[in-house]
């Protein structure tokens, strides 16, 4: 077998997937994949197929979104960081919206816009980094990115955009209703200024890390959903306006399974590490818990605790920590579950 190798259960994720639209019981809401989580063109087709929105983070996820069958409305542009070609690309093939940052960046997408003569659906993406009365390790700083007030005194100016709507970008690891609770005031707060200062609200976006479980039973899938959204739901004044929620690992993470070599064996600060040819994973994706199985036959009764890594000397590339598994050697083959998510999509990156 040619490693590393990824294989995803597709029967698995289409049962994810409908999970978590039953689990939706706001008919004004939908849910937006987010793209970059993994963009293998088999697991793509099952989440267009089931009806959901795509979160691009570039053109390239964009091309990809649209091979694999989303629909033209259904696709956003929401990175921070979009490039000329990327914004030119977003609005001449007629998707329907991009996630804008701040003032400069709504100059130069009105710019392009104006160039080709097309408008586009703008919505104003906000970055929650303060929460004073949130739990210690969630206190940052309130939304910086976005000036309601800046961008209403030049709208005349930006006559290609139409504002109308607001995206929250927002890290919660783990479903703490206190949390929740919290940062929805925080989204109340922000949906009563954007109605001051704008016209038009059609769109709330919920995005970032939702503190849904990235990791599943073999057996049956852990569905945490409807909590998550209950929560939302019950604090969130969105008066009828439509939901959409982004998700990603919560969604694909747990279909994939890696198989990998074993390289090399060797110990790092008195703990046995067994370096594997797997690609790099996302920090925030390391060490959750996968199950790593030997594959083959064990002759040895010896059990070692290993560290299973791809670079020894970097944490935050550890698949495992103290997995039990018989004696490796270089040439081992390992199989690794939930690597669905950040997994395959970081290494296609880092290939050139």
């Amino acid at each position: 077998m040619e490693t590393p190798c990824y294989v995803y259960d597709i029967p698995r994720l289409q049962s994810t997937l409908e999970g978590a639209q039953l689990k939706l019981k706001n008919p004004n809401s939908s849910i937006q994949y987010a793209v970059e989580t993994n963009y293998n063109v088999e697991v793509l087709k099952k989440i267009a197929e089931l009806g959901y929105g795509a979160n691009c983070a570039n053109s390239e996820e964009a091309r990809r979104a649209l091979k694999a069958g989303f629909s033209m409305d259904k696709i956003a542009l929401t990175s921070e960081d979009k490039n000329d070609e990327e914004i030119y690309f977003t609005i001449e093939r007629g998707v329907k919206t991009i996630h804008c940052g701040d003032l400069d960046e709504a100059y130069t997408i009105n710019r392009i816009a104006k160039s080709i003569d097309k408008r586009i659906n703008v919505v104003l993406r906000l970055n929650l980094t303060t929460a004073p009365n949130l739990k210690p390790e969630y206190a940052q700083s309130l939304f910086s990115n976005v000036e309601f007030e800046e961008f209403s005194n030049v709208q005349s100016e930006l006559n290609y955009l139409n504002i109308n709507g607001i995206h929250f970008h927002v890290d919660y690891h783990s479903i703490d209703v206190d949390v929740l609770e919290s940062v929805c005031q925080y989204f109340n707060y922000a949906i009563r200024s954007y109605r001051m200062h704008f016209e038009t609200l059609t769109y709330i976006g919920l995005g970032g890390v939702h503190g849904l479980s990235f990791q599943q039973s073999e057996s049956i899938p852990i569905h945490e959903f409807d909590q998550y959204f209950e929560i939302i739901e019950s604090n969130l004044k969105h008066h009828d306006v439509k939901l959409y929620f982004e998700f990603g690992e919560a969604l694909v993470n747990s279909c994939g399974r890696l198989f990998t070599k074993v390289l090399d064996v060797k110990t790092e600060k008195e703990m046995e590490c067994a370096v594997i040819d797997a690609g790099l994973i996302s920090p925030n994706m390391s060490n959750i818990g996968r199950n790593i199985e030997f594959v083959g036959i064990a002759f040895k009764k010896s059990y070692k605790a290993y560290d299973v890594v791809n670079v020894p000397t970097e944490p935050s590339n550890q698949f495992r920590t103290h997995a039990l598994l018989p004696s490796l050697k270089p040439g081992d083959l390992l199989s690794i579950n939930n690597c669905g998510a950040n997994a395959e999509s970081l290494q296609f990156k880092f290939e050139f």
